[in-house]
């Protein structure tokens, strides 16, 4: 966890590792958000994957997501739409926490087409579905201080990922 700068990431990875117990990764099916921590809940979100060809599908996103960050991907894919010439560099991030089975943390700017500038800790963990496939991404982003509150009307236009690296996740 010494990756994670974010409370709020360290909070939901200690709750993805009680969904595991220990068994690796968990299934998406033992995921209930009524068991986190409310405050985190704003910040998480659920994507289903494809493997024919890969691609990322939100399911459900928290209101910090949309309201601050300016995100509306509920029911949307990753690609080029909804994430600019950064879609592909973002969608093999998901690939990597699909391929590997463990948490990936990457920070990434935002920008808006203002100019206008967040930079967000991004925690992506696998869920599996019921035949063992790495089938889900459960992950929550936080802002990296609080200079995101002085943007009004912030709609993200651009992604770069500026650094990604592995979580361990053994005791």
């Amino acid at each position: 966890m010494d990756v994670l700068s974010s409370a709020t990431n360290k909070s939901l990875l200690a709750y993805w590792l009680k969904l595991s117990e220990g068994a690796g990764v968990p299934q998406r099916a033992r995921f209930d958000p009524i068991n986190i921590d409310p405050e985190v809940l704003p910040h998480i979100f659920l994507c289903s994957l494809g493997y024919a060809p890969f691609s990322v599908h939100f399911r459900l996103q928290g209101t910090f997501i949309t309201e601050y960050l300016g995100q509306a991907y509920t029911g949307k894919e990753l690609n080029k739409e909804t994430f600019g010439e950064s879609a592909d560099e973002v969608k093999a991030l998901y690939k990597r926490v699909a391929d590997t089975r463990h948490p990936v943390v990457s920070q990434e700017l935002i920008s808006a087409a203002n100019g206008d500038e967040i930079l967000i800790e991004v925690l992506h963990m696998p869920l599996m579905n019921k035949q063992g496939k790495v089938a889900f991404v459960l992950g929550s982003i936080d802002a990296m201080g609080d200079d995101y509150l002085n943007k009004q009307h912030f709609v993200s236009h651009h992604w770069v990922v500026k650094s990604s690296t592995g979580v361990s996740v053994d005791p």
